[in-house]
């Protein structure tokens, strides 16, 4: 093993000790020379390489300078353009930034999709993302098709749950949890967001019930009597006592 190799081997060990402790200054400090380039003389392996940019991403993902992790997710795609994860992160990148793009997340999230297809997690995230750019249609197959493939994960449920919410199937949303809590009764996510579907469930309905119009009861006064002169004549005055209506919950 040469010395170059052995010093680039040892600076992806060191980073990744710093960043596994929380040491992100350190690991980020540690990994230059694997940043630096692949073209240069002596420059690291492209393996390497691609690790250092993805755990620099990582890093900066992590303290939400999404700018920076989009930065080193493209210098790791272009190292290697097959890695689907590095397609996830980077769609996860555009999606968790408040200045970011649904429409640049749909992207990256279809390629990790068609570069490893069937994986429960890009699948759920594909799906959400057509959902979020308009095409519900073909992102509610996916997102069916991903919680069919790992209905107890709660990463992937949650995810799942989101993208038919966000769709206008909040009822489809809690049958999914109920499953998933049907499946696993003592996981403590899952019955989160079985808590949290009972909810959204309950704040529709009440909306819906919100929107029906009042209705003002006259009673005995229907169809062609409802309109045009009196047939029954004059009445006592009496007191107007209005109907109100006690709604639980």
């Amino acid at each position: 093993m040469s010395k170059t190799l052995s010093f680039f081997e040892a600076a992806w060990t060191r980073s990744r000790d710093h960043a596994l402790a929380g040491r992100r200054r350190e690991a980020l400090a540690a990994l230059q020379p694997l940043l630096a380039g692949t073209d240069a003389a002596g420059g690291p392996p492209v393996k390497l390489a691609a690790l250092g940019h993805r755990l620099a991403a990582r890093l900066h993902f992590n303290a939400e300078n999404y700018r920076a992790a989009r930065r080193h997710l493209r210098a790791a795609r272009r190292l290697a353009p097959a890695h689907a994860e590095t397609h996830y992160d980077l769609g996860l990148a555009w999606e968790r930034d408040p200045q970011g793009s649904d429409r640049f997340a749909l992207h990256s999230y279809r390629r990790a999709d068609r570069l490893a297809p069937d994986v429960p997690k890009y699948l759920a995230a594909h799906g959400r993302a057509l959902v979020r750019n308009d095409r519900a249609v073909r992102g509610r197959r996916l997102l069916r098709r991903a919680v069919h493939l790992a209905p107890g994960k709660p990463a992937i449920l949650r995810t799942v749950v989101e993208g038919l919410r966000e769709s206008g199937r909040t009822d489809e949303a809690y049958r999914v949890v109920v499953k998933a809590k049907f499946l696993a009764p003592h996981c403590r996510d899952v019955n989160q967001l079985y808590a949290e579907a009972r909810f959204a469930l309950t704040a529709r309905a009440q909306s819906h019930a919100g929107d029906r119009p009042a209705v003002l009861a006259f009673p005995g006064v229907t169809g062609a009597a409802a309109v045009g002169s009196r047939r029954d004549g004059p009445a006592a005055v009496r007191p107007h006592l209005p109907r109100i209506h006690f709604r639980q919950g």
